[in-house]
């Protein structure tokens, strides 16, 4: 499903110690930085693994002058996460919650 809306999209396997525990999906098209899936095995989870993934993406945005944004299942334990790293929620549906990180300013290149 994801491939087809998002065919540009970055597919990653998330290791952890050298073991396959997730996957990342990132779109980087039409001047954003779209997480389109963040999944983690069970056993994966609550030991950071999520958390450093998003902060990554979130330097990214930052250093790129993009957006970051994101949806959500309402209700998801990653709500809480994803407002301490500093998104913040911009929509909602009664299914979905939209997140979006926008940095304040890009950043200025060297050369410029």
């Amino acid at each position: 499903m994801h491939r087809t809306r998002y065919p540009e999209a970055d597919d990653a396997i998330v290791l952890a110690d050298g073991e396959p525990v997730g996957r990342l999906l990132v779109d980087r098209t039409n001047g954003r930085i779209f997480l389109v899936d963040l999944t983690l095995l069970p056993k994966a989870r609550g030991k950071g693994i999520g958390t450093r993934l998003v902060r990554d993406l979130l330097v990214e945005a930052e250093f790129d002058g993009l957006p970051l944004r994101l949806s959500v299942p309402r209700g998801s334990r990653a709500l809480g996460l994803l407002r301490r790293v500093g998104l913040e929620v911009v929509t909602a549906s009664e299914l979905t919650v939209g997140m979006a990180f926008s940095p304040a300013s890009p950043l200025v290149s060297a050369t410029g």
